[in-house]
């Protein structure tokens, strides 16, 4: 039934490639009821082993597909099917529901992978649950055919919380970072506290006099202060004879010119995410001479427009963050070329994460399935975004990859 509609449609997605293709997939995920697998392409079923042109609703003969292993991959996201799917035939320009952007982005590099995929003796089918509101997610956790996966990949809390108790079978990749561990989970993106410590262990490793700057707020004081006893930490871990002084705005420019060595390069942290204070006092101390500093900042300055580059680049700013993409990696531009071929729209950062982590299991599904648990199987899921981590007694994998990005050429270089 779902191949006959397939085929249907196939005309319509041919006329509709060049509109947007996202909607091309949400094309094939509304030819079945949403909660229920809606996705199982043929594509998927019988994947291209040496031909291009290998018609993908050929006829396996049953004694060839008996051998064949089977590896159901369940994605558990807002796909939000029947609102994208509405304008899809029409002459407008199709919208897209902003939060489904993430889910399909991640879910187009998945079949990117699926696709590209060689294996004959491997079946891979796709089962995507849509978690467009809360009452889906209700349907998706008493669906017995959830836990027939090998591996789900979800970007949502809500459910996964009893997917957990339900089951001890699948294992689980939570996309979105959350502050829960299972020994069937791996987190796949660095969670705040993951990503602090990493920069504490990226400023310890720099072994100089440390600053952290903050205002006399509650928000800002409370995180300079846990930056502060992290980097501490990993200074003393290291016996450095450093440690970390804060500074109030409020006295800035007299404290630092007067406890910071004049000698000796400083790094200067700036605990505070509001543009409006930072920019002019990215520029005051860019324009002080005397000041031999190094600036970090946060995630969020990537995105502010009122920064000027040239401060930056003089102060050899670097900020940290865990959606890196550097396009000028040659592995990266075949990627992106084949992705735009395909789609239509640019390669994104959960695009990415999709088509190295599913690339990673259909290459090592045995091993990953008859290992989870191993610390030596953090090196098979490990690579590009990924690096995780785990403790003993096991509760799951953490990802903990971090980037630190310095301004220089009008540009962010990762260190």
């Amino acid at each position: 039934m779902l191949l006959n509609k397939m085929m249907q449609l196939h005309a319509a997605i041919n006329y509709l490639r060049c509109k947007n293709s996202i909607l091309i997939m949400l094309l094939f995920c509304t030819a079945c009821k949403t909660t229920q697998p809606v996705v199982q392409s043929p594509q998927q079923h019988i994947p291209i082993a040496t031909k291009p042109d290998v018609k993908t609703d050929s006829v396996i003969p049953k004694e060839i597909e008996k051998q064949k292993n089977i590896l159901n991959l369940g994605y558990i996201m807002p796909f939000y099917f029947e609102t994208n799917a509405l304008p899809i035939l029409t002459d407008d320009k199709p919208t897209i529901e902003p939060q489904s952007l993430s889910a399909l982005s991640f879910f187009q590099g998945a079949q990117l992978a699926i696709d590209s995929f060689t294996n004959e003796n491997l079946k891979v089918v796709c089962n995507a649950y849509d978690l467009a509101d809360s009452t889906l997610s209700l349907k998706i956790t008493n669906d017995k055919q959830v836990n027939n996966n090998d591996f789900i990949f979800t970007t949502s809390l809500a459910p996964l919380r009893e997917l957990l108790i339900q089951s001890p079978t699948p294992k689980y990749f939570c996309i979105q970072p959350v502050a829960i561990a299972h020994k069937n989970l791996a987190v796949c993106q660095p969670t705040n506290q993951a990503m602090i410590k990493q920069l504490a262990l990226f400023i310890a490793e720099k072994n100089m006099p440390v600053a952290i700057i903050f205002r006399n707020q509650k928000k800002e004081k409370e995180l300079a202060k846990w930056i502060q006893t992290e980097i501490d930490s990993a200074l003393s871990f290291k016996n450095s004879l450093y440690k970390t002084s804060m500074f109030d705005h409020s006295s800035l420019k007299q404290q630092v010119l007067q406890k910071l060595d004049k000698q000796q390069k400083s790094i200067v942290l700036i605990a505070s995410n509001d543009e409006a204070f930072i920019a002019p006092l990215i520029h005051e101390m860019a324009s002080d001479n005397k000041l031999k500093i190094q600036i970090i900042g946060l995630p969020t300055w990537e995105n502010y427009e009122s920064l000027s580059f040239t401060d930056l680049q003089l102060l050899q700013t670097i900020i940290f963050n865990n959606d890196y993409l550097n396009f000028k990696d040659l592995e990266i531009q075949k990627l992106r070329k084949t992705f735009i071929n395909k789609y239509k729209c640019d390669l994104s950062y959960p695009s990415y994460q999709g088509f190295y982590l599913t690339k990673n299991i259909l290459l090592n599904y045995i091993q990953i399935k008859t290992e989870w648990g191993n610390q030596k199987l953090q090196e098979v899921l490990n690579g590009h975004t990924f690096k995780f981590s785990s403790n003993q007694p096991f509760n799951g994998y953490f990802n903990t990859e971090t980037y630190f990005l310095l301004y220089n050429n009008f540009s962010l270089q990762k260190q």
